[in-house]
């Protein structure tokens, strides 16, 4: 299997979990209610990972150090909010069963977990802003895919704090997926880089 199918399989598989988790989030405005959501988000979450990294790779070339490094805060920030997705799943169901009944549950979560939530919104949201700088700074694959990314970060500071920014987040996803589908490693690594490009030419005298 060569590389350019492993990463169309990447962008497959991260298109059906980005659907599969803009569905998940849209029943939960509905009902929000079933713990069989939440556990369909968080499998969809970790799919979706695969399209986050076919994303990068198509755009590696043209994306540069900067690139480099707010892809891996978002890989960060990701990785984050994937385990504090099984957390909710999991664990908050199993802390609902063990409150007694005569003790009226509290709106924040257990301590460990509002700690986890906020660390993750910090470190996803600057991933996110960094990464969708970089796109437009550099990209070339899908360069206005950037603006889903700071889109996401938008949507995550503005009221109510739900999970809207999974929308934006998504479709940039699918944009790259879709307009990367014909990446060709051997024609980005001929193509020149921007920098190069850039560089005047001297005469030898």
């Amino acid at each position: 299997m060569t590389l350019p199918q492993i990463i169309r399989t990447f962008t497959i598989v991260g298109i059906l979990g980005s659907l599969v988790l803009i569905g998940g989030i849209t029943y939960e405005y509905f009902d929000p209610e079933p713990i069989a959501t939440n556990i369909l988000e968080a499998v969809a979450m970790c799919i979706v990972f695969l399209g986050v990294i076919s994303s990068y790779i198509v755009q590696a070339e043209h994306l540069g150090k900067f690139g480099l490094f707010s892809f891996i805060v978002l890989t960060v920030g990701y990785i984050l909010s994937c385990g504090l997705n099984w957390a909710v799943a999991f664990v908050s169901p199993v802390y609902g069963e063990l409150t007694p009944p005569n003790i009226v549950e509290s709106a924040i979560p257990l301590f460990p977990l509002y700690q986890g939530m906020a660390s993750t919104f910090i470190v996803l949201n600057v991933g996110m802003l960094l990464y969708g700088i970089a796109i437009l700074r550099s990209g070339k694959v899908a360069k206005w895919a950037g603006l889903m990314f700071l889109a996401a970060v938008a949507g995550a500071l503005a009221p109510p704090m739900d999970e809207k920014c999974i929308y934006f987040f998504c479709a940039g996803i699918i944009w790259i997926g879709i307009k990367g589908w014909h990446w060709n490693p051997a024609a980005q690594t001929a193509e020149p880089s921007s920098d190069i490009r850039q560089q005047k030419t001297v005469p030898y005298p």
